[in-house]
């Protein structure tokens, strides 16, 4: 999962970020070791224009990624959802390995002005690309600037009467997507189509030193950004690169060796539904008592002498493996997924509240630019019912308060992956997708 916050280390606060104020939030947090999610939603600063975001010391990128790694999901269904043509501003909230984004980019070169493309720029388009993890968004803005830039002649080919040559334009933001609109905003930029993946880079799993498979031995990390640093591009002040440093979340080795058994059996019942959660806690505590966990074969070990593995589908074999809920828990803990979702859907929902006070200005009421487009496009895919079930209802409720429609066929069910997807990339087995248009 790519979609993460900046939490503080298990007990330390939050650094404070000045002249900056992220405006009203979901409140705070009911586990102590979180960042409530708008604390650190404007600690992204903008750089110079269309400059790759840079490696951060502590990051692990001599694993450079390989965009044959990473096959994205649900790719054809997201492009008919979000439509993106030219002259759109398209938001990636989860950038990943840019599969989603080249897709959209060439969509883009391909697809002619309509009319829901209303940025009266005339321009080829934007690419914002967004991500917790450095080496995955360089990796993503190479593959948009050298697949799609190819097309760029065709891009910059613009109809009679519009006077532009200039090329796609592309932005990154390394950080949390909870950043991304002031981020966008401050670039003068609103988004005609968003995108927001949920799911995480297959090459973050098979990187045994990130700590996230139970399948591969290495640290009990699992923090998708290990740089503390939040950097992106644009020139809202003027230009000049601003980099924020932010204090370095809590490892998962932290948060097994420190936190009460308590709170570790809410960890796991609450973010990974375990049914063992207890028990669980009580074999961590004890053995953490005789050796700090520090390693991701020394969790294993201690969940499976706690729970044996669980029966597949008809209760037949090769079922789940019992640490799968666990290390999920753990995972959505130390980079507090669950609280970014929930702080990005509250700015959509207030962006959107703002487009239909304002009617299709798409300005705010002190004359800033909104970061959403009026009648913008927004999809989700999700990979669980942690995920899925808040964006459900929170697009259920903007539908219900005339604020936006329905883009899938079935109002109510999310769009999911063909059978011959599914054979091709088990992966997207679990993945759901959602999408809504705002209405102006």
């Amino acid at each position: 999962m790519r979609a993460v916050l900046y939490p503080p280390r298990h007990n330390e606060p939050a650094a404070p970020i000045p002249g900056l104020n992220a405006g009203p939030g979901p409140g705070p947090s009911p586990y102590p070791w979180a960042v409530n999610a708008n604390e650190h939603a404007d600690a992204a600063m903008p750089g110079q224009p269309n400059t790759p975001a840079a490696f951060v010391p502590g990051e692990s990128v001599a694993t450079n990624p390989s965009p044959g790694q990473h096959t994205p999901v649900l790719v054809n269904e997201v492009l008919s959802l979000l439509a993106p043509v030219r002259g759109d501003v398209v938001l990636d909230c989860t950038a990943g390995l840019g599969g989603h984004a080249v897709a959209m980019a060439q969509h883009m070169a391909q697809k002619g002005r309509a009319a829901h493309a209303d940025t009266g720029t005339g321009s080829p388009g934007t690419i914002a690309l967004v991500d917790a993890d450095a080496g995955n968004l360089a990796c993503a803005a190479d593959r948009v600037r050298s697949e799609a830039f190819e097309l760029s002649g065709r891009l910059a080919s613009s109809p009679p009467g519009t006077g532009s040559t200039s090329g796609l334009r592309v932005e990154t933001l390394h950080a949390s997507f909870v950043a991304a609109p002031r981020w966008l905003s401050g670039l003068g930029l609103s988004a005609n189509a968003v995108l927001a993946d949920l799911g995480f880079c297959s090459n973050q799993v098979e990187d045994a030193t990130r700590g996230f498979s139970f399948q591969r031995d290495g640290p009990l990390d699992m923090r998708l950004n290990r740089g503390g640093v939040a950097s992106g591009t644009g020139s809202e002040s003027g230009g000049g690169s601003a980099r924020v440093h932010i204090p370095l979340g809590p490892t998962a080795a932290e948060l097994v060796n420190t936190l009460p058994e308590a709170e570790l059996a809410t960890i796991l019942r609450d973010f990974g539904e375990e049914p063992a959660a207890r028990p669980i806690a009580t074999k961590i505590v004890w053995e953490r008592a005789r050796e700090p966990i520090e390693t991701t074969q020394r969790l294993v070990e201690i969940v499976h002498s706690v729970v044996r593995r669980r029966p597949g589908r008809g209760g037949g074999g090769g079922g789940m493996d019992p640490a799968t809920k666990t290390f999920q828990a753990l995972r959505i803990a130390v980079n507090d997924e669950l609280g970014a979702l929930q702080a990005l859907l509250d700015q959509i929902d207030t962006a959107a509240t703002a487009l239909a006070a304002s009617g299709r200005a798409g300005r705010g009421s002190g004359g800033e630019t909104m970061w959403l487009a009026p009648g913008a496009r927004i999809a989700f895919i999700t990979f669980h019912s942690l995920e899925d079930r808040p964006v459900k209802q929170r697009f259920a409720s903007l539908i219900e308060r005339g604020l936006a429609e329905s883009m899938t066929p079935h109002r109510s069910k999310p769009m999911t992956a063909t059978d011959d997807e599914t054979r091709s990339n088990p992966r997207s087995r679990s993945a759901k997708l959602r999408a809504i248009r705002l209405l102006p």
